[in-house]
C-alpha cells in the first residue's frame, strides 16, 4: 500500500514538472510560438500575394502572346485574300471579252485594267459629272479622270471632249479613255494633246504604269 503511494507521488511529481517545465518554456518563448503561429496563418495569404499575382502575369502573358499569333494569322489571312482576289481579277481580264461586255460590266472590267496598271484608289465620281466613270488617284496624289467607252470613232472622239471639259471644270490635269475597239494614231496624238491618254482595253494590261505617268 505504501509502494502504491508512492507510485502516485512520484507520478504527481512528473506531470507537475512537465507542466511546469512547459509553462516556462511558454513564458520565456511566446513571442517566438506567436510568431511561429502567425507564420502558419500567414501562409495562405502570402500565397496569394505572391503565386497569386505571378499566375496572373503568366496567364496575361499568355493571352497577349495568343492575341500576336492570331493578329499574325489574320494577316496572313488576309495576303491570302489579296492574292486570291488578284488572281480573280488577272483571270476575269483574260478570259472576258471586253467587246462583248454591257456598259456596266465593261466598267468593272476597267476598273480591273486600272488595279491592273498599278492603280488602288478607285473611285466613282457623281452623276453630274458626265462622260466619266471613274476618278482615280495615282502616285503622288495626282488625280485622274477615267472614262469607258466604246463605239466609232466620231463617238470615241466626242467622249474624249466630254472628259477633257469635266477635267477643265474640275481642275483635273489628266484624263484616259479605255475602249474595247481599235483607236488610230492620229487619234491618240489628239486625245494626248488634250492630256487624255487612249488605252485599247486588250491591251491595256500589257501597257507599263510608267507609261500612263509619263504620257
Amino acid at each position: 500500500m505504501e509502494d502504491l503511494t508512492v507510485y502516485k507521488v512520484h507520478r504527481w511529481l512528473f506531470w507537475a514538472m512537465i507542466i511546469t517545465f512547459g509553462f516556462i518554456t511558454y513564458l520565456n518563448f511566446s513571442e517566438i510560438v506567436s510568431q511561429f503561429i502567425a507564420f502558419i496563418f500567414a501562409l495562405p495569404f502570402w500565397f496569394m500575394l505572391t503565386a497569386g499575382v505571378l499566375i496572373t502575369f503568366l496567364i496575361l502573358n499568355l493571352v497577349v502572346q495568343g492575341q500576336e499569333k492570331i493578329e499574325e494569322l489574320e494577316e496572313v489571312v488576309w495576303e491570302e485574300r489579296r492574292a486570291v482576289v488578284g488572281l480573280e481579277r488577272r483571270f476575269r481580264l483574260a478570259r472576258q471579252d471586253p467587246a462583248a461586255l454591257s456598259s456596266a460590266s465593261f466598267k468593272r472590267f476597267c476598273a480591273d485594267v486600272l488595279r491592273h496598271l498599278g492603280y488602288e484608289k478607285i473611285q466613282s465620281v457623281p452623276d453630274q459629272i458626265r462622260g466619266v466613270d471613274w476618278q482615280v488617284t495615282g502616285s503622288g496624289g495626282a488625280q485622274l479622270f477615267v472614262a469607258c467607252a466604246s463605239g466609232n470613232e466620231e463617238r470615241l472622239r466626242g467622249e474624249v471632249h466630254q472628259l477633257y471639259y469635266e477635267m477643265l471644270k474640275r481642275g483635273i490635269a489628266s484624263g484616259m479613255l479605255i475602249t474595247p475597239g481599235y483607236i488610230n494614231q492620229e487619234m491618240e496624238r489628239w486625245a494626248k494633246s488634250l492630256g487624255v491618254v487612249c488605252l485599247n482595253s486588250k491591251k491595256a494590261t500589257h501597257i507599263a504604269y510608267h507609261f500612263i505617268e509619263n504620257g
